[in-house]
């Protein structure tokens, strides 16, 4: 996007993906590169899975056409959310949790359990350690200097499954993979970070589907909105 800041007026068509993503949302002085960049004549046109509120009431006011379009490109439907309510705080890892878990490693489906804060990355990898110990797995954040070769390891099948924050919440085909959210209630879950785990599920034409599974103690509005 910051290359944009070397044109003036030269561009009839601007494509811009992830738009509601991080570095182009909320960046007054990107939007502002966006329309020095174009021509006087000319279209742009942004591309999202998770429209956030501004772009919502710009369609609203029909400042901006819209167009969905709701499968992929193998013409299978998006996969569709399972909500699990948990009862045992103390608890990380819950046996109805477990057994999610469990048909996935019988099944060698390769999956991502996302938690919410840096310090709960080695608490449940070590309980998934503790549950299956034959099976390969790690931990990655976007701390760690390791996290590109944590997902090849995953995606070549080295390691069985990864245990993350949000940084894998977009940006990642695996086939085949399973993802599960513990916490899904915890502020950091918006409805448009659990969108886009949830868009991780199914990518390949080969395996169009697949679970995603968010466990929670108490029901969010980003819950709601997310598997509506």
């Amino acid at each position: 996007m910051h290359q944009l800041l070397r044109f003036y007026h030269a561009f009839d068509l601007l494509v811009i993906d992830e738009v509601d993503a991080f570095p182009y949302v909320n960046d007054h002085q990107l939007h502002y590169t966006v329309a020095n960049a174009k021509k006087i004549n000319s279209s742009t046109l942004y591309l999202t899975a998770t429209p956030d509120r501004y772009l919502k009431q710009q369609i609203h006011q029909e400042k901006l056409a819209v167009t969905c379009l709701p499968l992929r490109y193998h013409r299978h439907l998006l996969p569709e959310i399972t909500l699990v309510k948990l009862y045992f705080p103390k608890q990380k890892i819950e046996a109805r949790i477990k057994r999610y878990l469990a048909k996935w490693i019988k099944n060698k489906i390769p999956f991502l359990v996302f938690v919410p804060q840096i310090a709960l990355l080695k608490p449940i990898l070590e309980e998934l350690q503790h549950f299956w110990p034959a099976i390969k797995g790690e931990c990655v954040s976007a701390l760690d200097p390791d996290r590109l070769q944590k997902v090849k390891n995953l995606r070549t099948g080295s390691d069985r499954y990864l245990v993350t924050t949000t940084i894998l919440e977009r940006g990642i085909t695996i086939a085949r993979l399973n993802v599960m959210v513990l916490q899904a209630d915890a502020p950091v879950f918006s409805e448009t970070v659990l969108v886009q785990i949830a868009g991780r599920v199914g990518r390949d034409k080969d395996y169009p589907t697949g679970d995603v599974i968010l466990a929670y103690q108490e029901m969010t509005s980003a819950l709601r909105a997310a598997k509506k």
